[in-house]
């Protein structure tokens, strides 16, 4: 059971994750009973569903990053969980598209084909479908550790076309994927400085900034490649904060309290084995 540690015994950690991934599902089953999808509510439900499938993807790549700035190394047990909700929840978003369309299969082969959102979509749900069908220890000892982890490589391009599809998907307010590309920004950052021996507190400060840097470049290329907005506007509106907090914001406060969390653990363990 997905609840299970691989011993068989309930695993509280993997029972929450699984909690945890299904609550967004729970609350728009509420809302299509309630009504609360509005008056296209299958359309709505088809941009709920994909949205989560993106935020669980980088979920899923949050687990690394999170156990060793934590000292949690159970933590990874949570990793399946969101990796195979980020696909349910993929495979959710097709299904109602095609239910959008009518069941006409012709008619959805034929918009994916055509229409390159679409494509870029598709690809990335196919990836993740093979990752799903390869997930599991049975995966590991079919393939070998050091093939099936190469293989998993495949969840960055696969996290970079989701985000993508995210932007082309919704053209013009795209608050929600620069949000996902500030968090992408700095979970690849994290495994680049970690690699080189610089995920110190200084170092997770810097890649604070920067990650926080790249999500305003990222906006700023969007509504200058994509729109007819003024790119001068959109940086202005970036430094007022008379309305809302721009996306930059919460990537640089989300990265400098991971850089927090990770300086206090670090802090706590000596300071523990001292106190023993």
């Amino acid at each position: 059971m997905p609840w299970n540690d691989r011993s068989g015994a309930f695993s509280p950690l993997r029972g929450g994750a699984l909690a945890l991934a299904a609550l967004p599902a729970l609350y728009i089953l509420a809302q299509a009973v309630t009504g609360g999808l509005g008056p296209r509510p299958l359309t709505s439900a088809l941009h709920q569903t994909g949205d989560w499938s993106v935020r669980l993807l980088l979920l899923t790549l949050l687990v690394s990053p999170l156990r060793r700035l934590l000292n949690w190394p159970k933590l990874i047990l949570a990793r399946q969980i969101f990796g195979l909700g980020a696909f349910a929840y993929a495979l959710a978003h097709l299904i109602l598209f095609i239910a959008d369309q009518k069941f006409d299969l012709w008619k959805v082969t034929s918009e994916i084909a055509m229409r390159f959102y679409l494509g870029v979509g598709f690809v990335a749900l196919t990836g993740l479908a093979i990752l799903t069908r390869q997930s599991g220890a049975a995966a590991v000892k079919r393939l070998g550790a050091e093939a099936w982890t190469n293989l998993h490589k495949l969840v960055y391009p696969i996290a970079v076309l989701s985000i993508f599809h995210f932007f082309l998907q919704t053209r013009l307010v795209v608050s929600q994927p620069v949000l996902m590309a500030g968090f992408f920004y700095w979970l690849m950052g994290y495994r680049a400085f970690q690699k080189r021996g610089w995920d110190r507190p200084a170092g997770m400060v810097a890649l604070a900034i920067a990650a926080s840097a790249a999500t305003l470049a990222t906006e700023l290329a969007w509504y200058g490649l994509a729109t007819n907005v003024r790119v001068s506007r959109i940086f202005n509106a970036n430094f007022a904060f008379d309305y809302e907090i721009r996306m930059m914001w919460w990537v640089l406060g989300a990265a400098l309290a991971l850089a927090a969390a990770g300086a206090a653990m670090a802090w706590w363990r000596p300071a523990r084995r001292a106190g023993r």
